[in-house]
């Protein structure tokens, strides 16, 4: 962690099945680390911002997926069921933030809190498989910090972490595998790896995208 600051976090988006009273739904739901919100400054209209994901059976929802589901309701402290991949968990709606802009490539719908153990049966390989590509890790740079000291890192991280399973003689894992990291405000133009605008060229497999900012949500 040399480099980074106090604030390195997930954010995976899935797409289970939502059940509110006789109502089923399909939509975008993000699994984050809680601590997301200490690195950006998401705008809630209703329910405690602050503590929102403290409680890991706690749901976000952005304003047009309150009124979705719960019309003109007061939707704090609803129960809004989701199942995904084997696992059923009921959520209480802890807060409604503002819905982001349309040109972010945050595209948050809701929030739930990252709990591994949920998945640890099912499906594993979400959290503890090197080639899984579904995560995305925001960090802070610790004050003085240029990146290229961290880019030029990840190579080496990911041929002396990453098991080198099952390929041909002669081969290293960045033959098949890279790392990229980019600033949260180059994202649209500039953007490699999975979930985001990429930019012309071909490239190897990114397995996920480490991202970093000191900014609100881009």
């Amino acid at each position: 962690s040399r480099g980074l600051g106090d604030v390195y976090k997930r954010q995976l988006t899935h797409r289970p099945n939502i059940f509110i009273g006789d109502k089923v739904f399909s939509e975008r739901v993000t699994y984050v680390d809680s601590e997301i919100l200490d690195i950006f400054d998401f705008e809630f209209v209703d329910g405690d911002g602050r503590s929102a994901l403290s409680d890991k059976r706690s749901i976000v929802l952005n304003q047009t997926m309150a009124k979705k589901y719960f019309g003109e309701e007061n939707p704090i402290g609803k129960t809004i069921t989701l199942s995904y991949s084997g696992v059923i968990n009921d959520y209480h709606v802890a807060a409604v933030m503002k819905d982001l802009p349309h040109n972010t490539h945050m595209d948050i719908q809701s929030m739930i809190p990252i709990v591994e153990s949920d998945f640890s049966e099912s499906s594993p390989w979400l959290f503890e498989s090197w080639w899984n590509s579904n995560n995305m890790t925001y960090f802070k740079l610790a004050e003085g910090v240029v990146i290229e000291s961290i880019r030029n890192r990840l190579d080496n991280m990911a041929n002396s972490k990453v098991p080198n399973t099952g390929r041909p003689p002669g081969q290293i894992v960045t033959d098949f595998l890279t790392f990229n990291v980019i600033k949260v405000s180059d994202i649209k133009l500039h953007a490699v790896g999975n979930g985001d605008t990429k930019s012309v060229g071909t490239y190897n497999m990114v397995l996920s995208c480490l991202l970093y900012t000191s900014d609100a949500a881009d």
